[in-house]
């Protein structure tokens, strides 16, 4: 952002002729229309939004998508970037069905304390079905790719939350972080799940109705992170990542009906195992004390999508496992070019070898067991067996897709039961 005279003062060392040679190329292209504009495009493509002034739309992929209850649904994003200002975020979206002709949205402001140490306070609503994204950077249920790339034979499962959301959240320069939430849930049960008849209350609050406060600590020494916007997404550390998460639910607040109390803890990190790659692995478990309707315990993840998902198990279902105790791991060996070394062929196209091992014990107390196993309920208890999921697959197919082929392995499916042993899992990504 400087000028050419300041760096002319200041650098060390006057620049050599292929050196000018190559300023003289950028600037030229900064001036050439018809690059600026297929280099717009491909950042649009790739990154799915696109900033227009102080404003910031998309992701394209939201725009349109469909469903059995909702019809063809469109949605579109609007949010400020740091244009607008560096500290004060707003982010809002609106969604059509144009089959239920239903109206959902969100809407959130955050001030930003501080980018570092990471510090904000955030405020959100947001009204809308619940689409099962679990983190920043995977995909929900309503995009594009979720519509083409869904897995067949499995019956949809819809609820449409309304949730209130407070969050504060503060970084030290040591590594460690601390947060605080508050938050007001409602959800109403729509396609294959029980709703509230099934969940009626004494204490006069409103069914599937809740309200938690809870702490998080976390602890990230030297972490590494990407900051988009407003969005940090962190690209590991060279020491484990600790998170610790307590949550406790408040009856008679705000309507709510509910008193339970979770923990969580969770230990990741990326080792280099030097000449055999890298491994990624996450080992967490938790424990929910209480009676509570389903939408209050650990849903474990499922993926219903041909598309892959690091955190979620790729040929379980969505809503087919609750529990209120659970421990599991999730590890992930990239192995480098591996077997891809022994032919020229592969060499050059540098493919990259990995394998994946996913496993979580659970279990579901008679009471939750009782209060939870009634109507169309699609869900079971792992009742103390561990669900086993293995796969390998190849990476860096032409420097930005992937390929998972994944095996279940346990536990043995019931008779009547019809589960895939086996799948295939694609993805795409932009890796450093």
């Amino acid at each position: 952002n400087l000028s050419n005279s300041f760096w002319e003062a200041h650098r060390h060392e006057e620049l050599n002729k292929s050196e000018k040679t190559v300023y003289a190329l950028l600037d030229t292209l900064k001036k050439n229309v018809t690059y600026i504009r297929y280099r717009n495009a491909l950042e649009f493509l790739a990154k799915g939004y696109k900033d227009v002034g102080n404003v910031r739309i998309g992701p394209w992929w939201y725009w349109l998508s469909a469903n059995p209850y909702e019809g063809a649904r469109v949605r579109f994003d609007v949010e400020t970037n740091r244009g607008f200002n560096e500290h004060w975020f707003a982010h809002t979206y609106l969604a059509y069905g144009f089959k239920d002709k239903g109206l959902k949205g969100l809407g959130e402001i955050r001030y930003q304390f501080s980018r570092q140490p990471w510090s904000y306070i955030n405020l959100k609503y947001r009204n809308d079905l619940d689409n099962g994204q679990m983190y920043a950077d995977q995909l929900g249920t309503d995009n594009i790719f979720a519509t083409v790339f869904r897995r067949p034979n499995i019956p949809f499962k819809y609820q449409r939350s309304q949730e209130w959301d407070l969050d504060y959240y503060a970084e030290t320069n040591s590594g460690f972080g601390f947060g605080t939430s508050f938050s007001s849930r409602q959800y109403e049960a729509l396609l294959n799940l029980p709703g509230k008849q099934y969940f009626p209350t004494s204490n006069g609050g409103t069914p599937l109705k809740t309200f938690e406060a809870g702490f998080s600590v976390r602890y990230a020494y030297d972490e590494r992170t990407l900051v988009s916007n407003f969005t940090r997404y962190s690209l590991g550390s060279n020491y484990p990542i600790v998170l610790f998460n307590y949550a406790h639910g408040f009856p008679g607040v705000l309507n709510s009906s509910y008193t339970y109390d979770k923990v969580s803890l969770s230990v990741s990190d990326y080792l280099k195992i030097a000449p055999l790659g890298y491994v990624y692995y996450n080992v967490y478990g938790g424990k929910i004390f209480g009676t509570a309707p389903y939408q209050f315990l650990e849903i474990h993840p499922g993926n219903e999508q041909f598309y892959y998902n690091r955190y979620a198990f790729s040929l379980m279902n969505r809503f087919e496992y609750v529990s209120d105790q659970y421990a599991g791991i999730n590890i992930e060996h990239n192995v480098g070019n591996g077997l891809f070394r022994l032919t020229s062929l592969t060499r050059k196209l540098k493919l990259r070898q990995l394998w994946t091992f996913k496993a979580v014990v659970g279990n579901l107390s008679p009471a939750n067991q009782q209060l939870n196993y009634v109507g169309n309920a699609p869900f079971k208890s792992l009742g103390g067996n561990v669900y086993t999921e293995i796969g390998t697959g190849i990476d860096n197919i032409f420097k930005l897709f992937r390929v998972d082929f994944i095996w279940r392995l346990s536990p043995t499916p019931a008779v009547y039961e019809n589960v895939n042993k086996f799948g295939v899992f694609g993805s795409f990504r932009i890796t450093f």
